[in-house]
């Protein structure tokens, strides 16, 4: 395998030397495999730049590696290649093959904005030979993570850990928000008249609370959402799980007991989020995102060993925030019912989204224009 991958590279060069030889634009290029379809942090961001730099070339190349087929992905990364080799400045929410196996031109920009706002689980260079990350051989061989020049990241502790997983340094980060915050902190639209639509569509009683459910994805396992079912009361709440994209409906364990709970493949997490009063996740950014919005956010993390273990943790809930955690169905009911400790989640926001959050969509996209 490592033999073919490397021989891939050496032919993805040699058809990239001719593309180089093209004049640079005034062109910033997005490249995502988070979807197929612009994520919710690019199309803001594709707005913006219409409405505001309409003088900049913005082209925006989303399509997920995975069920794509070897030869569709293979055109795709060509397509990809095309657009780079004319652009100033290049826009990653992930790792992206081409951005870098090649070998760019001296003066293009490649700029890392993580497509999570936080880091509460290891990834890429933190997870190498565990269970749930890669090899060390195919980490080298694929160069993971490298040619990047700027890394965005929401609080120097975040930024820390972003540096960790892309094995880089940390005088690379820029400190500022994803747009996806002018969503959630609904500074964008009008959110009663969201939750109106939503809870229509759904037939959500106006006396009912929301909240929402968004675990994260589990690489070495299924999500179990029966215990967070048992522990809402139907007759105050209305539960509203959003499941990683990633993860498919036969995965999750417990959908056989969920009495009426809306399990939603529609609508995003952040269109939830400004809706709902309670967020329940386990090792998932969402939390992060969820601090921002200023709602009760509770930790749920019933597999906690076995997820260290697995995948491994950058922030263990039970330690950095023990009275917002439960292991259990009996705790995280206790918690639903009892006090919020507001003091608990503002001490954790501010440790890791410590950034101006007034107008992330335009201040992301005025510093990629000014690079």
């Amino acid at each position: 395998m490592l033999t073919a991958l490397k021989a891939g590279k050496v032919i993805l060069g040699c058809l990239y030397g001719p593309m180089k030889l093209r004049p640079v634009k005034n062109k910033i290029t997005v490249l995502s495999r988070q979807s197929d379809e612009p994520t919710v942090d690019i199309a803001l961001l594709d707005d913006y730049m219409r409405k505001n730099h309409p003088d900049v070339d913005f082209r925006v190349l989303c399509k997920k590696l995975e069920g794509s087929g070897k030869l569709s992905y293979m055109l795709h990364m060509l397509k990809q290649m095309w657009n780079i080799s004319d652009s100033s400045v290049v826009l990653l929410d992930g790792y992206c093959i081409a951005a870098s196996i090649l070998k760019h031109r001296g003066n293009l920009k490649i700029v890392q904005m993580w497509h999570a706002l936080g880091a509460i689980k290891k990834f890429g260079y933190q997870t190498l030979g565990k269970e749930g990350g890669r090899s060390y051989e195919i980490a080298d061989t694929m160069c993971m993570h490298r040619n990047y020049d700027f890394i965005i990241a929401p609080s120097r502790a975040t930024g820390k850990l972003f540096c960790e997983a892309f094995d880089d340094s940390e005088s690379k980060l820029i400190f500022m928000g994803l747009p996806r915050i002018d969503m959630i902190t609904g500074s964008l639209g009008d959110s009663d008249g969201d939750e109106a639509e939503l809870r229509s569509i759904y037939g959500i009683p106006d006396d009912k609370e929301i909240i929402l459910y968004a675990p994260t994805f589990r690489k070495a396992g299924k999500t179990d959402i029966s215990g967070v079912v048992e522990a809402v009361d139907p007759d105050r709440f209305v539960l509203v799980v959003c499941p990683h994209p990633m993860e498919r409906d036969e995965e999750l364990e417990g959908c056989d007991t969920h009495r009426g709970v809306i399990i939603d493949r529609t609508h995003s997490t952040y269109q939830w989020i400004p809706l709902c009063q309670r967020m329940i996740t386990d090792y998932s950014a969402i939390a992060m995102e969820g601090a921002v919005a200023g709602k009760q956010v509770y930790f749920y993390v019933y597999d906690i060993e076995e997820y260290e273990e697995k995948e491994g943790l950058n922030i263990d809930p039970s330690k950095e925030v023990p009275l917002l955690t439960a292991k259990t169905v009996g705790e995280l009911s206790e918690l639903i019912d009892g006090d919020y400790p507001w003091d608990e989640i503002k001490k954790f926001r501010s440790r890791y989204v410590d950034v101006d959050t007034d107008n992330c969509t335009g201040r992301l996209c005025d510093f990629l224009v000014s690079i």
